[in-house]
């Protein structure tokens, strides 16, 4: 029982200190539990983050290539125990998958593939091939990397300007077990209907305010 006493005294303590704003969450108790819950992660994008991409294919041994026929680059939501290849797209017919690509040895997704998966406007963007990309892990660092004013919140990696918060998907899903203030969510919040009419017309012509490439050694 006393366990429970400093529990809740320190919770109080903490919702206390929390900055008010218009724009955040009724303070209650049942209402901070009920906005924690709803921006809980799906369940797929840890094994994401962690899989091992572009070997060979255990079901396709007879294609080969480190990112053709045979390479594993894709991941399946519905299946998230390994990767797939594209040999094993047709096995996976109703689900979700994302395809995994690479730059600057590290690798990372298209925004247009995840953004209706996962909320990821926060994270800094770069242009691949011609199309917004994030990272899906943050990259090594030789020491404070380059200098500048805005650096990911998690990993302090510099960043283009204040509109992003993290280098990566993997920092942001780092970053939301200490983020006692529920800015940092990966819930995707719904488009009306001009934002859905907007997309299909001219999503193709959209292009991120950054770099035209992923830079090593920052």
């Amino acid at each position: 029982m006393r366990a429970i006493v400093y529990w809740f005294v320190s919770l109080t303590l903490v919702c206390s200190l929390l900055p008010c704003s218009a724009s955040m969450p009724p303070r209650g108790l049942a209402a901070m539990g009920r906005a924690d819950a709803a921006r809980v992660p799906p369940a797929w994008l840890r094994p994401m983050l962690d899989t091992e991409y572009f070997g060979g294919c255990l079901d396709h041994p007879q294609a080969r290539g480190s990112r053709g026929a045979g390479a594993c680059n894709y991941f399946c939501t519905g299946c998230p125990d390994r990767a797939i290849c594209a040999s094993c797209l047709p096995s996976h017919l109703g689900h979700k998958t994302i395809q995994i690509r690479r730059s600057s040895n590290s690798n990372v997704v298209r925004v247009a593939d995840v953004e209706d998966l996962l909320q990821v406007s926060d994270v800094q963007p770069y242009l691949l091939n011609g199309h917004a990309a994030v990272f899906l892990k943050k990259r090594p660092m030789a020491g404070k990397g380059r200098a500048g004013e805005v650096r990911c919140e998690e990993c302090e990696r510099t960043l283009l300007n204040a509109a992003y918060r993290f280098c990566s998907i993997g920092c942001k899903l780092d970053a939301l077990p200490n983020d006692l203030d529920f800015t940092v969510s990966f819930v995707v919040p719904p488009k009306s209907d001009d934002e859905t009419e907007s997309d299909s017309s001219s999503h193709d012509d959209d292009q991120p305010s950054a770099p035209t490439s992923a830079q090593d050694g920052e």
